[in-house]
């Protein structure tokens, strides 16, 4: 039994030691926003931890002390999966598979669970297990090895990115056994919904930084009037100019009408030429 509780200790120390350091703040009213889908890998954390406790052999004496890692899948509503490897002090034999029980014994456990969400932060769960485990026989030290299927139930809190679990059933269908297990559990969700929370502060952040303050409005708009008076002065100043090049036109026409007008009187005001009608000049004879 003590070495049951001094694994249970290593157990809550690693979990301690994962605890992961805490990431920069976020507004949550931010991260309440965050929506996603309602699926199985949405819903599904990473975990991994260590466990101990005992196995109650009928027949034997003392406990069947165990302790192990294990590693695997959890989710908040639905399947999950995972894998523990352990070991165990004088594993019980299986008469009927004729197993002799041995000294010591290693193995692993593959963990198919399926969680029920209760209120926070309880889940239970059922479980099942299959693997086996192997060590030398307690009378000639030649290899036991048992096969095992366990069914179980469990409870599992979880406080942050640490979780602690309670499970008991029955190894092989028959021994007793209670099980502690502490470790580390990601929240992918959160992880998601604050990072989510903070790409929205960044571009607010951004946002803010690239809008026009009061200040540059006012300059904006004071560079904008003054451009819009240039631009009618100098539309101003191109219409005068079109004007003073038409009127300097139509004084040129006026004044080549008048020299027109005034070549046309000085050909009205020439002399007739003169022509001699004297009949007498006609018919004189000459001497």
């Amino acid at each position: 039994m003590s070495r049951a509780i001094a694994v249970a200790v290593c157990c809550l120390a690693f979990a301690v030691h994962a605890q992961s350091a805490p990431a920069a703040a976020v507004d949550p009213a931010q991260v309440e926003k965050y929506t996603e889908a309602d699926t199985w890998s949405n819903r599904s954390n990473f975990y991994v931890g260590m466990r101990g406790g005992v196995a109650i052999p009928s027949g034997a004496i003392g406990l069947a002390e165990q302790g192990g890692v294990e590693v695997g899948v959890a989710n908040e509503s639905g399947m999950g999966f995972g894998l523990h490897a352990l070991w165990m002090n004088q594993p019980p034999g299986a008469p009927v598979l004729n197993v002799p029980a041995a000294k010591w014994g290693l193995g692993a456990l593959l963990d198919l669970r399926y969680y029920f969400p209760t209120i926070e932060p309880l889940t239970i769960y059922p479980t099942l297990s299959g693997g086996f485990v192997a060590g030398p026989s307690a009378k000639d030290g030649t290899n036991s090895v048992l096969p095992l299927i366990d069914p179980g139930v469990g409870a599992r809190v979880k406080l942050g990115s640490i979780y602690a679990a309670f499970e008991f059933g029955f190894a092989g269908f028959t021994i007793p056994y209670v099980v502690l297990s502490f470790g580390y559990q990601s929240d992918r969700r959160q992880e998601r919904a604050e990072k989510w929370a903070r790409e929205q502060e960044r571009a607010a952040l951004e946002l803010k930084e690239t809008t026009p303050t009061e200040v540059q409005l006012q300059a904006a708009r004071k560079a904008y009037h003054q451009r819009m008076v240039e631009q009618a002065q100098q539309q101003r100043a191109a219409e005068e100019a079109a004007r003073a090049e038409e009127k300097a036109a139509e004084a040129e026409r006026a004044a080549a009408l008048v020299q027109q007008q005034l070549e046309q009187q000085k050909a009205r005001k020439r002399p007739a030429p003169k022509i001699d009608n004297d009949p007498s000049a006609e018919w004189s004879t000459p001497r």
